[in-house]
């Protein structure tokens, strides 16, 4: 009876060296081994992974304390909670042109096509008298941006072609992708009450693409792009953003803001006409909200 038992632990022994030999001959080879710990791990990242994601939900709000009577419309989107908090609906599904917060994905053109390598890139100023004295001088990428200069940004997408231009904005989902009134002589503006248009869901999810990384320009020149849009930083937010600006009536502010480890997406439109520019308008509202709200 000794003698089997030795056996059968001698056997056991000459298998699980085999078993060794034969993992280890296939590690030289470059082959991969899988263990049943492997296995059971992966099912655990799988269950995390499962867990960690939340149902979406979508919030009809009230922000008409913010808006005080002006028409508009504001979508906000939780990453973090994958919440959206809408107020009127309908008007948030509604294409417009998106004036100067195309602005933002002309910034990220540019920079992708080399026609601007950093915040110090000027475009070369003409001597041109504008309305808005910013503009009157030659300005970098920083100040084009902060002040939203338009003969900068034109200069800059002149620079690109117009199958680079379509091929982004389809890939980027961006409204209507209509480049219709594109002009081969220069002078761009198909951004600006032309053929473009984008509707305010449809800012946040090109916003939401840009901001994770899931696009084809680098990180590098979108976290550049996020060093511009800082528009507001003190000890509970930091708020990025783009104003856009019709002369008399639609404005826009899109952009996102950080407060904590919390990242929220905003786009804020306005359909009314006003004295001023409505763009600077549409941000005091979602500075506003972002305030009461968040």
């Amino acid at each position: 009876m000794r003698r089997i038992v030795l056996t059968l632990i001698l056997g056991v022994c000459l298998l699980t060296t085999a078993c060794n030999k034969s993992i280890v001959e296939k590690n030289q080879k470059g082959d991969e081994v899988i263990s049943a710990k492997d296995v059971e791990g992966s099912k655990e990242e799988k269950l995390l992974e499962k867990d960690s994601m939340k149902e979406k939900v979508i919030n009809e709000v009230n922000f008409s304390e913010s808006f005080q009577d002006i028409n508009g419309c504001a979508y906000f989107y939780d990453e973090n909670d994958n919440r959206y908090d809408i107020y009127n609906s309908k008007l948030t599904k509604e294409q417009i042109s998106p004036y100067s917060s195309f602005k933002i994905i002309s910034t990220l053109m540019g920079l992708d096509a080399g026609v601007i390598q950093s915040k110090q890139s000027t475009m070369g100023y003409n001597g041109e008298n504008y309305w808005n004295e910013d503009w009157n001088k030659n300005l970098n990428l920083e100040e084009a941006f902060k002040t939203s200069c338009v003969w900068y940004f034109e200069k800059v997408v002149d620079g690109l072609s117009k199958d680079y231009v379509q091929k982004i904005l389809e890939s980027l989902e961006y409204g209507n992708n209509d480049l219709s009134t594109w002009t081969a002589t220069g002078h761009n503006d198909f951004w600006l009450d032309a053929s473009l248009k984008i509707s305010p869901e449809e800012q946040i999810e090109v916003l939401v693409k840009i901001f994770n990384y899931k696009t084809s320009f680098s990180k590098e020149h979108i976290n550049l792009l996020k060093e511009i849009m800082l528009v507001k930083s003190d000890q509970e937010y930091k708020i990025y953003g783009k104003t856009g600006s019709a002369k008399v009536e639609n404005g826009w502010f899109v952009g996102f803001f950080e407060k904590n480890d919390r990242k929220v997406y905003f786009a804020v439109r306005l359909d009314e006409e006003f004295l001023e520019l409505p763009g600077p308008k549409a941000k005091e509202i979602t500075f506003d909200i972002i305030k009461q709200y968040y």
